[in-house]
Parts: structure tokens; C-alpha cells; sequence
């Protein structure tokens, strides 16, 4: 998520994309899809969409490939190294937005609504509905917007 110059409103930069499943020998296999807007912005009916240049960043696509490739090589040596999952849940919820954050979740089932709070062990994300705490697998989160 960026802010819009001048806008102050927030705009979707970036996406994540992860699927994992279990192989015969018991091991977890991930498939991690990144997207980032470089030079330019899709237009998506209903969101804010940002780019690098949209924020006056001149970046070039093998320049922003070759450092978000160095940091996942970083990260993937953390978790090969035997810190696991638990030192990248740390550095997230460090840069993550704080707990309390409206957001909304788009679900198989529907859209929920809701404040951030916090991230299970497991990488599930914890959503205070108001109603109760839901823990979420998979879905399309968003800042509410006006928040």
C-alpha cells in the first residue's frame, strides 16, 4: 500500500500471492507470486491503484527485481537456517500496519469486516470483527477506506 501524493488516500502498490501445499515425503512447498507496480498502474474497478512512477520514483523493472529477489534470498535463509517462520512473523508485524487497523476481507463466502489483530503463529491472519475473533486462511484483505 502506497499513499497517493497530494490524495492522502491509499493505493494498492503491490501484491502477494502464496500457495502452499503438502508433498509426499511431508515436507511444505510454497509457491510465492509478487507483483509490483513499476511504471505503471492497472485500472481496477473500485480500488486505488499506485505505481513507483505514480510516486515519482524512477525505478527500473531489473532494478527493483534484483533487490526484492536479494531480500527473499535473505528471508528464505533465515527460515533455512532453522529460525522458521517465527523470526519472519516477528519482522512482519514490526512493519505490518498496528493492530486495529480497519479492514475488510474478501472470502469465498463474502466480505467481512473488521480490525486487524495480530497474526497467528501459523501465519493466519487474526480479524476482530466486533463479534468475536476470526482467523483467517486465505482472502483478499483491504484497508477500509476513509481509515
Amino acid at each position: 500500500m502506497a499513499r497517493l501524493p497530494g490524495a492522502g488516500d491509499w493505493a494498492k502498490l503491490t501484491g502477494i500471492l502464496l500457495e502452499g501445499r503438502m508433498q509426499v515425503d511431508g515436507r511444505q512447498a510454497v509457491a510465492v507470486g509478487i507483483g509490483v507496480n513499476v511504471a505503471f498502474s492497472p485500472q481496477i474497478e473500485g480500488r486505488l491503484v499506485a505505481s513507483l512512477a505514480d510516486l515519482g520514483c524512477a525505478a527500473d523493472r531489473d532494478v527493483v527485481l534484483a533487490a526484492l529477489a536479494s531480500c527473499f534470498a535473505r528471508w528464505q535463509a533465515v527460515f533455512g537456517r532453522g529460525e522458521g517462520f517465527a523470526a519472519i512473523r516477528r519482522a512482519w508485524l514490526e512493519r505490518a500496519f498496528p493492530v486495529g487497523t480497519p479492514l475488510r476481507v474478501g472470502l469465498p463466502s463474502g466480505e467481512m469486516a473488521g480490525r486487524f489483530a495480530g497474526l497467528e503463529t501459523d501465519g493466519r491472519l487474526v480479524l476482530d470483527t466486533g463479534a468475536g475473533m476470526v482467523h483467517v486462511d486465505a482472502g483478499d484483505v483491504f484497508l477500509t477506506p476513509g481509515d
